[in-house]
């Protein structure tokens, strides 16, 4: 990411949100992969701890945390994705500070720092970290060189543009639509049923004598005919 009138390049934090990585109004972004990164570039995160699995799945692999909430969990964008399948999307967090400490998020089955369930605790590298299947301690890094919010560049644009005020239209009242109206009932013709069924009833009376004999067609389509 570079800053308005800054050639200098920064990475950012790929796992924070917009308002914690950096990011502002009027910088130009690039995506790379973190093997891209230039020796000349400014990372605008360091690792401030290290999360080591002991026992589970990962056995013997590393994650590097940062400074502030470190989420634990299967889902993507944690910090420490396990594929424990005992262990929550969103387990827990380690929050590297002035003290290191982990925080349920509401989980299954909870972290468990030394065997015991916590919703909250402070722990450090003596503390066994369970989560699920999976068992992690935490070390921190003896010199974390981070750049603060306070130390950025100073070129940052907060606005690219300046503060414009919408026109405010006023009200204008308008005459609402007549309604339809309700369709008055109509009566069932029972008397034209009437008639037309007595008329089908003579005419069945006049054809029938000629169907004691062999039928034939021209009477088998007038009897077809709807009443």
């Amino acid at each position: 990411m570079r800053y308005p009138n800054n050639p200098i390049l920064h990475v950012l934090d790929p796992l924070a949100t917009v308002s914690d990585a950096g990011l502002s109004s009027g910088c130009w972004v690039e995506t790379i992969q973190p093997s891209q990164a230039d020796a000349s570039d400014v990372f605008l995160y360091q690792r401030a701890a290290t999360a080591s699995i002991l026992r589970g799945p990962q056995a013997g692999q590393q994650f590097a945390l940062v400074t502030g909430p470190n989420v634990v969990g299967r889902g993507r964008g944690c910090r420490i994705q396990l594929i424990d399948e005992t262990v929550s999307r969103a387990h827990a967090t380690i929050d590297i500070g002035a003290a290191i400490t982990v925080t349920d998020l509401d989980s299954g089955n909870g972290p468990y720092i030394d065997e015991r369930r916590a919703v909250s605790g402070p722990v450090t590298a003596a503390n066994l970290i369970s989560v699920g299947d999976t068992v992690l301690v935490v070390t921190r890094e003896s010199s974390v060189a981070h750049v603060s919010p306070s130390n950025r560049p100073e070129a940052v644009v907060e606005f690219a543009r300046s503060p414009r005020g919408d026109v405010r239209f006023g009200a204008q009242k308008l005459a609402a639509p007549v309604p339809p109206q309700r369709l008055e009932p109509q009566k069932f013709p029972i008397q034209r049923t009437l008639v037309r069924g007595r008329a089908a009833f003579h005419h069945c009376s006049a054809v029938w004598p000629a169907l004691a004999g062999r039928p034939r067609p021209g009477l088998l389509r007038e009897l077809r005919q709807p009443l």
